[in-house]
């Protein structure tokens, strides 16, 4: 059994290397899935309106719709992409762990990354007449998948730099402005989406500073400088939309830091979204369908819209979001589908899954760990209780969906509902915190 210890440490029970002891949901954690799924609406809402006026919703450059999209440029990859080093930096890899770990990035990146671009690849040379050639979208940046391949160069890089020697906050920080320096300096490599790699590698470590350094969070004045650089640094990106001044790329140090930023002030600051919410815990299957599943809702729709723009908008958009989510839930039961499509393994015998389940505080927060993001890393979730301390989780990789709850204070709960997971609502109330029923 997992030992109980105070959560203001990190730690390890006895004889299991593997199971690490953490707060269950921190303060700047509760909404972590609320900013997944507003930057996934904002990445699908982009390939809705389309990277230019023949893609998407075939509207002109100088629309309103490109303006709107293109003003959001600075934060949507930024914030997934910081958001994936923050949930990377629960559990660094090391070198026992490094097969493993690979095992499961293979399984859940490349693979649906392989399979999607060919399926992708397939209809566009079938109902557009694209001449693209297989090779070149499984090889080279190819539509929104340059995202996948960039972000494993990026799984790469830090895996073996955290098992050569883990660097500490200073090689982070000078890596992550050794990028930004060198991305914008030398010519765009589509090969692998390097270039894309070198894009995403600063707000990836920036995410891993996150997590392993609470103290930006409640700094005042770490966010008066969050909150300056964004104001700034957006109203620059403003007058070169608008033509009054030079375009800020994406790319730039300024743009960088207006990115880092943005997602600190989100993570601070947004409160939990259940619609948002929702959405990010079906993100990854959204953003592999989403495109598909758009361009057919366009070609359904447009002849009885004609020149509306705003119903077919809302129409492609609401395609692109609903029917991923439609596929996921299809096909996460059933064998290799499951894999190919969206990137899971087969659920362990005997385990529960953790989709739309609650963690069990003072403020009865949700703990977010559906889909693809089972439990923490897909490790084992356990709820620990110690009086007087905020509730803990440990997680274990040998197992994901069993909760245990354990009380550090008995009273007879008033019902005896079943509750979730082996915590029936007659059993202990966890002190201050609701009892077994309320944990479903």
């Amino acid at each position: 059994m997992t030992s109980l210890v105070s959560p203001r440490y990190d730690s390890q029970s006895p004889g299991s290397a593997a199971t690490t002891i953490q707060p269950a949901v921190s303060v700047f954690d509760r909404n972590l899935m609320t900013v997944r799924g507003i930057a996934c609406f904002l990445v699908v809402a982009y390939h809705v309106v389309g990277i230019d006026e023949m893609a998407g919703m075939h509207v002109s450059n100088q629309s309103i719709w490109h303006y709107a999209v293109d003003s959001l440029e600075l934060i949507r990859m930024p914030a997934f992409t910081v958001l994936s080093g923050y949930l990377y930096a629960r559990r660094r890899v090391d070198s026992a762990g490094f097969a493993v770990f690979w095992q499961k990035k293979a399984r859940h990146l490349l693979v649906p990354l392989v399979f999607v671009s060919a399926v992708t690849w397939a209809l566009r040379a079938h109902v557009y007449g694209a001449s693209d050639r297989l090779v070149d979208a499984l090889f080279f940046h190819y539509q929104h998948f340059w995202f996948l391949q960039a972000i494993l160069i990026v799984f790469a890089a830090i895996t073996i730099w955290d098992c050569a020697g883990r660097p500490g906050w200073v090689g982070l920080v000078l890596a992550m402005f050794g990028l930004v320096e060198i991305g914008r300096s030398i010519d765009p490599i589509d090969f692998l989406s390097i270039s894309g790699a070198m894009y995403l590698a600063p707000y990836f470590i920036f995410g891993i500073l996150l997590r392993e350094h609470r103290s930006l969070f409640v700094r005042d004045d770490l966010i008066l400088f969050a909150i300056g650089a964004v104001v700034i640094v957006t109203l620059v990106h403003q007058g070169g939309l608008n033509a009054a001044l030079h375009p800020l790329s994406r790319i730039a140090m300024s743009a960088a830091i207006c990115g880092m930023a943005g997602t600190l002030l989100m993570l601070r600051f947004m409160p939990v979204v259940p619609v948002f919410e929702k959405i990010g815990g079906y993100s990854y299957s959204i953003y592999l369908w989403h495109s598909i599943a758009g361009a057919r809702a366009r070609t359904l729709v447009t002849p009885y819209l004609g020149s509306w723009m705003l119903p077919l908008f809302l129409a492609m958009l609401a395609a692109g979001i609903g029917l991923p989510i439609l596929l996921h839930r299809l096909v996460r039961d059933i064998p290799m589908l499951q894999t190919l499509m969206i990137g899971q393994g087969r659920r362990k015998a005997g385990t529960a899954s953790l989709r739309n389940r609650r963690n069990v505080d003072a403020d009865l927060h949700r703990l977010r760990a559906r889909a693809e993001h089972d439990a923490i890393n897909r490790g084992n979730l356990r709820i620990v209780a110690t009086d007087r301390h905020d509730d803990m989780v440990a997680g274990h990789p040998d197992a994901i969906g069993r909760i245990d709850a354990h009380p550090a204070a008995y009273r007879p709960a008033p019902d005896q509902h079943p509750g979730m997971g082996g915590v029936r609502a007659d059993k202990s109330l966890l002190p201050r915190r609701g009892n077994g029923a309320d944990v479903a």
